[in-house]
């Protein structure tokens, strides 16, 4: 009885990884080759839509900084940055949350928030637009509390229109319903910090609200 359990447990597990290797092996089928690749070479797969940045004969994963641009590869399944529908190694696009931190990786032509002043996929940093929607990333040498590339949260200063607020999160006072986190305060009238503060369409706060 006890042998029989026993083969029967095997039997289950050698079937379980043999279904991972048949699954890891469509995977790869599908993903082009890196094993001839040893520099930064970049790699498309049209079954997944996607690139692949080979290096040392392998995909590379996570952030990547390639030609002076900063580019995120999805990493394996446990990591929580993980995208379930795409492969390892395939480059991501559009918003990132990385260790508590939201970026915005530029997307293809024609999708909300691409800049053609940046390769597909490269980090963006300053203020964007996306969705209708103003952000700012922190640039190189800007919000020395925040990572490059973070997304700004509360007061930020525009050279040309003065002190925005950018929505913080929801568990804040200070949080506007409605408005997704990190956008920008316009054309609204709203609670900051116990104080009652204007915004006009550019986000130019109009009633001089204390910075906090």
């Amino acid at each position: 009885m006890k042998r029989t359990k026993i083969l029967k447990i095997f039997l289950v597990f050698a079937m379980t990884i043999s279904l991972f290797h048949i699954s890891n092996s469509t995977v790869d089928a599908a993903r082009p080759s890196c094993l001839t690749f040893e520099q930064n070479t970049w790699r498309w797969s049209g079954s997944y839509n996607r690139w692949f940045l080979c290096r040392n004969r392998s995909y590379q994963r996570g952030w990547q900084f390639v030609n002076n641009h900063w580019y995120f590869l999805n990493p394996r399944f446990g990591d929580a940055r993980h995208r379930s529908n795409l492969p390892s190694g395939a480059m991501l696009d559009g918003w990132l949350l990385s260790y508590g931190r939201w970026y915005f990786l530029n997307p293809s032509t024609g999708n909300s928030g691409h800049t053609n002043a940046l390769p597909h996929g490269a980090m963006r940093t300053g203020w964007i637009t996306h969705n209708s929607h103003t952000y700012f990333l922190n640039p190189s040498t800007g919000m020395a509390d925040l990572p490059h590339g973070a997304m700004a949260t509360r007061w930020v200063f525009h050279s040309t229109h003065g002190w925005r607020f950018l929505n913080p999160s929801s568990s804040s006072s200070s949080h506007t319903p409605g408005l997704p986190h990190g956008a920008m305060v316009a054309n609204r009238t709203v609670r900051i910090d116990g104080q009652t503060c204007q915004f006009n369409a550019n986000g130019t706060n109009t009633n001089g609200c204390r910075r906090q």
